[in-house]
């Protein structure tokens, strides 16, 4: 079930994905060769949301391949495009909390997302 933009007060949180301050990172490499990301998929290494009971360390890391693209602004807009989605899914009992400075990214368990079965499979398949 989706809610828009749910937020998630810490007396309501199970755990953070870097949270305690705990290593959270998360980038973002595009690239035009084709040999760079032979495949589309997605790797969990770590365990899953429902077998983490504290805050844990957390990266994202995700390599895209895309067309060639006429000049570098196109480029720009493209990327922006894949980042405004990335950041645009909504799942009850999960929050994110992002630095594009810092490349840091935390996400927010709720007591109830765990309760409800939540999983990394649920939020990347929204």
């Amino acid at each position: 079930m989706r809610s828009l933009n749910e937020l998630i007060l810490k007396k309501d949180s199970k755990f953070e994905l870097g949270g305690s301050y705990k290593p959270a990172v998360n980038y973002q490499c595009v690239t035009t060769l084709e040999s760079f990301v032979k495949k589309d998929e997605i790797l969990l290494y770590g365990k899953d949301l429902s077998e983490i009971s504290t805050d844990v360390s957390f990266a994202r890391l995700a390599f895209l391949q895309i067309n060639n693209l006429e000049d570098d602004d196109t480029a720009y807009k493209a990327i922006k495009e894949l980042e405004f989605i990335k950041y645009n899914m909504n799942l009850d009992g999960y929050m994110m909390r992002a630095s594009t400075m810092d490349k840091r990214e935390q996400v927010r368990i709720a007591k109830t997302a765990i309760n409800s079965s939540i999983s990394f499979e649920k939020v990347l398949f929204l």
